[in-house]
């Protein structure tokens, strides 16, 4: 797994030291995208399969793939119960894929999760919460997409944290 890391890790991550815009080259992309399928399919163990499939997650996401995003997170992320940090890692990737395809309560809504679930990325979440959502829409269409009151009420913090108002 780590060696496929490492070859995965120059197309998700960025420079930060660049005034230049990064360059991803998705034919390489796809390629490696076949063979995390072809690794995830011959992993044994739940983390790393979940290992496998979060890299596919990222894969498709830098690469604009955006349907093959909520694919792979469907189908390799959703189902594995493995309690890990990656869970909601991938799950703010999909939000990003949701954004992609122009679903921005369905994003937002996700990144709220994925804030909620986990303190890594979490003013990343914050900032791509903030860039989905249409504050002069109601509220209200956000906070239909939530099951719960829970998840509501992370929603509502979100909104909360950027507002000049008394959000009480």
């Amino acid at each position: 797994y780590i060696l496929y890391a490492k070859q995965v890790e120059p197309f998700v991550t960025g420079n930060g030291d660049s005034w230049e815009p990064i360059k991803r080259d998705s034919t390489k992309m796809t390629k490696l995208i076949k063979n995390g399928q072809q690794l995830f399919t011959a992993a044994k163990d739940d983390f790393i399969k979940l290992k496998y499939g979060y890299q596919l997650v990222r894969l498709a996401q830098y690469s604009r793939q955006y349907a093959e995003t909520i694919k792979f997170y469907d189908d390799y992320i959703a189902p594995n119960k493995t309690n890990s940090v990656l869970q909601p890692l991938a799950l703010s990737l999909k939000a990003g894929a949701l954004n992609g395809l122009g679903n921005k309560k369905q994003a937002a809504y996700l990144y709220s999760k994925s804030f909620n679930a986990s303190v890594a990325k979490r003013v990343s979440n914050y900032i791509s919460f903030r860039w989905v959502v249409d504050f002069k829409s109601d509220k209200n269409e956000y906070l239909s997409v939530c099951k719960n009151d829970k998840e509501k009420a992370a929603m509502l913090a979100l909104f909360a944290l950027g507002s000049t108002e008394n959000e009480l």
